[in-house]
C-alpha cells in the first residue's frame, strides 16, 4: 500500500458523509484525516446563511417563494395567472414594467436635451436624435417646445430653413426653430410651434440643419419638449402587465367578413374581458349590438370577441373598440 500514490487508488462505487479525507500540513507531525459528513456540514451551513441573507434581502418567503399579496394591485395571484407567468420575482418585475410603460402611455412626458456648440456646427451632417422610438405599436406625439439659445462669444450662421424636428429619416416637418434664433448674438428663448405633419408609428424625432451644417458659432443650446407615447390605432398591444390602462381599437368590415352565420369575429389581443364596442353602419348610423368574448366557438376569450351583424350588410361598416385590461 505504501507504494501507491492517491491518484492510482481504485475508485469506490459510491462516496458515503462517514468517508474520510486525508489532509495534511507541514504543521502536522503526522498525516490526519477527516470526514466528508464534516466538510460538508461547514459548506452546507455557509450556503445556508448566503441564501438566507439573499432571501431576507430580496424579501422573499422563508422558502424563497416569492411573497403573493392578495390585497396587491399587482402582486396577486390573479395577475400572474392572467398574464400566464408563474409566480416568482422575475416575472413580477415584469408586469411592473409593463406597468410602468402603461402608466407613461398617454402621460405628458418631459426632458431637455443639451447640444453643445460641436453638435450644433454638425446638424446637416449628423443629424441628432432627440426624442426615442417608443416600441413597436406606439408613436411619438411632441406637443411642446421650447429652445434657449445660450449666445456665448460669437453667433452662428445659419441656413434660412434653421433646424428642423422629423421623424428620424423622414423629412416632413414637425417644427422648426427659426433662423434668427440660432443666430441671435444674445441669449434667447423661444417657444417653438409644432405643425400639422404625418405620424411614424415607432420612429425617433431628430433634429438636422437641412441647409448645410452651421458655422461660425461657439454657444450651446437647450431643448425643452413636452410629449406623450400613444398607441398606434392599427396595431393594438397592451404590455404585460398594463392594468391601469384604456386601450382603442377602429376597424372597417364588409360583408364578405361576416361568418356563415352573420357574425363578426374581432380579434384585439388585449388580454381582457372588460369591452365595449360600437358598431356604426356603411351610413354612420350607430348600431345596437352586442356581443360574447371568444370566437364564433367560445374560444380565446381573453382576446377576441364575436358579434352579430346579420347576413347581407351593404358597403363598409366601422367597428370602434375599447379594452381595460386587468
Amino acid at each position: 500500500m505504501a507504494e501507491y500514490r492517491i491518484y492510482d487508488l481504485n475508485d469506490p462505487a459510491t462516496i458515503d458523509t462517514d468517508d474520510y479525507l486525508v489532509i495534511d500540513s507541514a504543521n502536522y507531525s503526522e498525516p490526519k484525516k477527516i470526514s466528508i459528513a464534516d466538510v460538508l456540514s461547514t459548506e452546507v451551513t455557509d450556503r445556508q446563511d448566503m441564501d438566507t441573507e439573499i432571501i431576507t434581502a430580496v424579501g422573499l418567503e422563508a422558502t424563497g417563494d416569492f411573497p403573493v399579496d392578495e390585497t396587491s394591485i399587482y402582486g396577486n395571484s390573479q395577475v400572474f395567472a392572467t398574464e400566464g407567468l408563474s409566480i416568482n420575482l422575475y416575472n413580477w418585475v415584469k408586469i411592473l414594467d409593463g406597468a410602468i410603460s402603461g402608466i407613461q402611455l398617454g402621460q405628458n412626458q418631459k426632458t431637455v436635451v443639451n447640444l453643445t456648440s460641436a453638435l450644433i456646427l454638425a446638424l446637416n451632417s449628423t443629424p441628432l436624435p432627440v426624442l426615442s422610438a417608443p416600441g413597436v405599436g406606439y408613436f411619438v406625439h411632441l406637443k411642446e417646445i421650447v429652445v434657449k439659445n445660450n449666445f456665448n462669444t460669437t453667433g452662428y450662421s445659419c441656413g434660412e430653413n434653421g433646424i428642423r424636428f422629423q421623424f428620424t429619416g423622414e423629412t416632413d416637418e414637425i417644427a422648426t426653430i427659426p433662423q434668427t434664433v440660432i443666430e441671435s448674438v444674445a441669449s434667447v428663448i423661444q417657444k417653438i410651434i409644432v405643425k400639422e405633419h404625418p405620424i411614424i408609428a415607432n420612429t425617433s424625432i431628430e433634429i438636422i440643419a437641412p441647409d448645410s451644417d452651421p458655422t461660425t458659432g461657439d454657444g450651446t443650446m437647450a431643448i425643452f419638449m413636452e410629449y406623450t407615447s400613444e398607441v398606434d390605432f392599427s396595431i393594438p398591444t397592451v404590455p404585460a402587465g398594463s392594468s391601469c390602462c384604456v386601450v382603442p381599437l377602429t376597424g372597417t368590415f364588409v360583408d364578405g367578413d361576416l361568418t356563415a352565420s352573420g357574425n363578426l369575429e374581432i380579434v384585439h389581443n388585449m388580454n381582457t374581458l372588460f369591452v365595449q364596442l360600437w358598431i356604426y353602419d356603411n351610413t354612420n348610423t350607430l348600431q345596437v349590438t352586442t356581443f360574447t368574448s371568444g370566437d364564433e366557438g367560445g374560444a380565446n376569450t381573453l382576446n377576441e370577441i364575436t358579434t352579430y351583424i346579420g347576413a347581407g350588410i351593404t358597403g363598409t361598416w366601422r367597428y370602434f373598440l375599447i379594452a381595460k385590461a386587468v
